[in-house]
């Protein structure tokens, strides 16, 4: 949970669910589509949510230093996992998932279905982390890289600056860069963590190989 939400997005800035994407039309319609759609993404929600995924995190964390080592570090590698986070503010919570999930990635709307069907969030987008100093230096300072790139909801821009007035108030000591998700420097970062993506997969491959390969140690030996 985060604290004081509604001192950095007033009641009044709710974002509504974009009434020309044609995505959410589907969710939040009128018609008998609609409702089915609603329903199941409230479902999902309820199925993600119900039980502890390690595809999604719930918590209360109270610094950086929590979120990179609790969250954002590979269990297996102790190293900061690069991949895309999809993300809603709602009233009290900040929600995340991997973007990439199989279980997400195959519904209307990822961040409909983070809000629970939501008709509002306070804000949502997507976000990644990345080394602060290119990533030839991963031992070094990281950051969290925030847009307001939800076609569902999309997000006032204007607002990313409360966002991240917000994200420091409840985790002081984070570095973070937001742009709006037109930004060709946004574009330019994904592009860059897509690659360290295909290096990283390809890397924990061949450790998980290593590591299925190894002798049983506590087989009996005759």
């Amino acid at each position: 949970n985060l604290r004081r939400i509604s001192v950095f997005f007033k009641p009044q800035q709710k974002q509504h669910w974009n009434t020309k994407y044609k995505a959410a039309q589907a969710i939040f319609g009128h018609g008998p589509t609609s409702l089915a759609s609603l329903a199941t993404i409230k479902l999902a929600h309820k199925v993600l949510y119900g039980r502890t995924l390690k595809h999604q995190e719930n918590g209360q964390l109270t610094n950086a230093n929590d979120l990179w080592k609790l969250i954002f570090s590979d269990r297996t590698t102790q190293c900061i996992k690069p991949c895309i986070y999809t993300y809603v503010i709602d009233e009290s919570t900040w929600r995340f998932s991997e973007t990439d999930v199989q279980f997400f990635a195959d519904l209307a709307s990822k961040h409909a279905l983070l809000a629970n069907g939501s008709e509002y969030v306070r804000y949502a987008g997507e976000f990644h982390p990345r080394p602060k100093y290119g990533w030839d230096k991963c031992d070094d300072e990281w950051e969290l890289v925030f847009d307001n790139g939800s076609g569902t909801y999309s997000p006032n821009p204007d607002l990313l600056i409360n966002l991240k007035e917000l994200l420091l108030f409840n985790f002081p000591g984070l570095n973070i860069v937001t742009y709006e998700y037109k930004d060709p420097r946004l574009k330019e970062s994904v592009t860059q963590l897509k690659r360290e993506m295909e290096k990283y997969k390809h890397n924990t491959t061949t450790i998980q190989h290593l590591v299925m390969s190894l002798p049983d140690s506590t087989e009996e030996k005759i």
